[in-house]
Order: C-alpha cells, then structure tokens, then sequence
C-alpha cells in the first residue's frame, strides 16, 4: 500500500505558459484522467468532465496618478486609460477603492468615475481599481501605495536686519522721552 499523492489543475492561472495559451476563448473543452503507480500500473479513466472558457479575456486595470507624490491637502488625479478591455468589449464601470490609509473625493469625482480627483488625508496610502466591462468580466488589480508628503511649511519673509531697525527705534523713543524731561526742568 503506497501513498498517493493528489495534483491539482488551476485552469485560471498558468505560471509556466504552458497550456493556457493553447486553449481558444468561448470553448468548451472536456477532461478525464488516469493515474499510474510506482509499478507502472495505469487506472481506469476517471468521468469525462468538462469546462468552458470566457467569451474573451477578463479586463486588465491599471492607473497612474499625478503629481506622483501630493503633499497633504493637494489634489491627485487619478487616471485609468491604461486599462485594457478584450473582446471588442469596453469598460463600462469603474470602483475605486481607498484600502489603506484615507482621503477625501473632490471636484465633483467619486469612486465610480475613470479619473477620480482625491485629496489624501494620510501619508500612506494604498489604491486599487476595479473594473467591469459589458460583458459583466470584473477584474481588480494589484493595490499601489501612494506616498502623500507633509505639506510645506507657511513662512513669511523677513529682512535679516529688523531685529536692528527695532532696536533703534526702541533706543531713540527711550533718549527722546530723557530729552523731552530733561528740556521741561
């Protein structure tokens, strides 16, 4: 009595390449399987199962952003022409998703719009997109961290020597009243 042990086919990702792109879209395909032990014994086929794949391939989302990193309290504009539909199908609709960190939809934008304008509240942040096209295929992609930058410091420019303009003129005040005393004796 041997051990077995048990392989199991992932029909929706293909790391090596090397079957998923043999297979047509809008097809159904049919399957069963025999095993054979250490001996050289082979099974009996197993049932005859079938799958059938998507019409086309589902939806690739992508987006940039700019300025690529706002400060706290600027408005980045998201932008998700990269995306990509298949199938002579087009994008119809969008949900963006704040997963990490916060901010605040402006411009009249929201979460479901291509090009949402967003003013980030925290310094990192974490987005995704996702979306749907008219054949109802979803497909999120991969989160991107967003670096927000603290704002700059508010100054005010000041010539380097007020501090002696001040001085003399607290120094003057103070010798006009001795000599405004001094004239009244």
């Amino acid at each position: 009595n041997r051990a077995s042990t048990a392989y199991t086919l992932n029909l929706s990702h293909d790391d090596d390449s090397d079957w998923i792109d043999e297979l047509a879209w809008n097809t159904t395909y049919f399957w069963k399987v025999r095993v054979k032990d250490d001996y050289g014994n082979w099974s009996e086929w197993s049932k005859s199962y079938e799958f059938k794949t998507p019409k086309h391939a589902y939806p690739y989302p992508d987006f940039t952003w700019w300025p690529e990193e706002p400060s706290q309290g600027e408005v980045a504009i998201f932008d998700s022409s990269q995306t990509e539909s298949f199938g002579g199908t087009t994008v119809s609709s969008y949900f963006w998703t704040i997963t990490e960190g916060g901010g605040e939809y402006v411009d009249n934008t929201n979460d479901t719009v291509s090009s949402p304008h967003i003013i980030f509240s925290a310094a990192t942040n974490k987005m995704k997109l996702g979306v749907t096209d008219s054949y109802g295929y979803l497909c999120e992609c991969q989160e991107k961290e967003i670096a927000v930058q603290l704002p700059l410091p508010e100054y005010r420019e000041v010539s380097p020597i007020i501090w002696l303009k001040k001085a003399f003129v607290s120094f003057a005040s103070l010798f006009d009243g001795f000599f405004l005393a001094s004239n009244r004796k």
